[in-house]
C-alpha cells in the first residue's frame, strides 16, 4: 500500500532546443516536485538550455539518449533507452514534446510505468491510426497547459474525460515580486524619461511574437503621445535588432524606440513599464510573460490568441485585441494612456488573477495527485511497486 508521503521516481523528458515556455513549465514542475521529496530525473539534449537550467537548480539530468539521428541509429537508441527505463524502475514518465512521446512509447513497448503527455505547444496532434494508438491506448493521461487545447486538439480522439486534465502553469507571485527594484532607477539607468508612457514588448525576437505589428501600432500613437516610448527586449530568433531598427526608422519612430538585449532578470524592466504588450500572431500555447506582467501589477494589452485570453482577463487585468491588428492594438494602448484609473485598476487586479488561477503550489499539487492516481491504478493492474 502506497503511503501518502512516499516519494515517486519520475522521469521528465524535455528535449527542447531552447528555453521557451514549454521548457519553463517542465523545469518548474521538476524542481517543484523534487522540493516535495520526489526523485526526479530530467532528460534532454546535452547542453541544451533546459538541461543547463535543470542543473543550475540542482536537478539530476540525463543526456545520454539523442533521438534526432536518422532511422538507421534510432532503433538502437530506442533499445538502449528501453533497457535504461527497465533498470531505473521509474514509477512514471512525463513527456513534454511529440518526439519524446513517441520515443518513450516505443521504448516502453506497452509495458512498465504510466506514460503522461503534457502539451505545452500549439501543434495539433495528427489523427492517423498509429497516433490514435499512441494517444488512446499507450498514454495513461494527457495534461493540457491551457483549456483552449481540449476542443481544438482532442475532440477527434476517443479518450475518457478523466484522462485529459488541464493543469495550468504556475508562478510564485510573492517570490517573483521580491526583486524588481525601483522603477524610477530602472528608467534612469535605461535613459528613459521618468514621466514617459512606456510600453514594453519582452520576449524572443521572432515573427510569432508580433514585433512588427507592435511597431506599426506604436507608430499610430507617436503623433498624439510624443512622450510615449516603446521598449523591445529579447534575443534574436529569426528577427534581428537591425531589422526592427530599420522598420522603426521607416515608420519615423526610431527616436521613441529602445532596443535591448535579452534580460537575465526581466523584473526590473517590467517594473518600469506602464503597459505590457503581447503582440503575438502565432504560438502562445503558454504565455509566460502574461503571468509575469500581471504578477508585477502591469496592465496588459494582448492578442486574442490561444492561451492569452485565458491568462489575461479582458476588462479585468488587461485588454484583448485581435491578433495582427495594429489599429485595434493602438486603440487599446491609447485607452490605457487616456484612462489612468482603468490602467491602475487592471494592473492592481493582476497579482490576484495569478494567485487564484496560476499558483505554483496548486500546479504541483494537481500534478502530484494525478501522478499518484495513475501509479496506484497501474499497481492495482499488476504493475511495478516501490520497494
Amino acid at each position: 500500500m502506497e503511503r501518502v508521503s512516499e516519494p515517486l521516481r519520475i522521469l521528465q523528458m524535455v528535449t527542447v532546443r531552447w528555453y521557451n515556455a514549454c521548457a519553463e513549465y517542465a523545469i518548474n514542475l521538476s524542481a517543484g516536485l523534487a522540493a516535495r521529496g520526489h526523485r526526479v530525473v530530467v532528460a534532454g539534449f546535452a547542453d541544451s538550455p533546459p538541461l543547463v537550467e535543470a542543473r543550475r537548480r540542482g536537478l539530476q539530468v540525463l543526456d545520454a539518449y539523442d533521438f534526432r539521428p536518422g532511422p538507421i541509429h534510432l532503433p538502437i537508441t530506442i533499445h538502449r533507452f528501453g533497457r535504461y527505463l527497465r533498470q531505473s524502475r521509474f514509477d512514471l514518465i512525463n513527456v513534454h514534446r511529440a518526439d519524446d512521446h513517441v520515443a518513450a512509447a516505443l521504448a516502453l513497448g506497452g509495458q512498465g510505468p504510466p506514460l503522461v503527455r503534457t502539451r505545452g505547444d500549439v501543434r495539433p496532434p495528427r489523427r492517423h491510426l498509429l497516433n490514435r494508438w499512441l494517444y488512446e491506448r499507450l498514454t495513461a493521461a494527457h495534461v493540457l497547459a491551457a483549456e483552449f487545447m481540449r476542443p481544438r486538439f482532442y475532440a477527434g480522439f476517443r479518450i475518457g474525460a478523466e484522462r485529459v486534465v488541464t493543469i495550468r502553469p504556475g508562478l510564485d507571485v510573492e517570490a517573483f515580486r521580491s526583486g524588481p527594484g525601483n522603477r524610477w532607477n530602472v528608467r534612469d539607468a535605461l535613459g528613459l524619461p521618468r514621466g514617459a508612457r512606456i510600453v514594453g514588448v519582452i520576449g524572443r525576437l521572432a515573427e510569432a511574437k508580433g514585433h512588427l505589428v507592435a511597431l506599426e501600432a506604436f507608430s499610430r500613437l507617436a503623433g498624439r503621445f510624443p512622450d510615449a516610448r516603446l521598449v523591445i527586449a529579447g534575443a534574436p530568433e529569426g528577427l534581428t535588432p537591425a531589422l526592427l531598427w530599420e522598420r522603426a526608422q521607416h515608420l519615423g519612430i526610431e527616436r521613441l524606440v529602445k532596443l535591448l538585449p535579452r534580460q537575465d532578470d526581466i523584473r526590473p524592466l517590467m517594473s518600469a513599464l506602464d503597459v505590457g504588450l503581447i503582440a503575438s500572431v502565432s504560438s502562445e500555447a503558454i504565455c509566460r510573460v502574461a503571468l509575469e506582467y500581471q504578477a508585477l501589477g502591469v496592465p496588459v494589452v494582448g492578442s486574442d490568441l490561444n492561451s492569452i485570453p485565458e491568462m489575461v482577463v479582458h476588462g479585468k487585468t488587461g485588454l484583448i485585441v485581435p491578433p495582427g491588428d495594429p489599429t485595434a492594438m493602438a486603440q487599446a494602448i491609447e485607452r490605457l494612456f487616456l484612462e489612468p484609473q482603468l490602467a491602475e485598476r487592471l494592473g492592481a487586479a493582476g497579482p490576484t488573477q495569478v494567485r487564484e488561477n496560476y499558483d505554483l503550489p496548486s500546479m504541483l499539487e494537481q500534478t502530484e495527485a494525478l501522478y499518484r492516481r495513475l501509479v496506484r491504478d497501474r499497481r492495482l493492474n499488476g504493475g511495478p511497486v516501490i520497494e
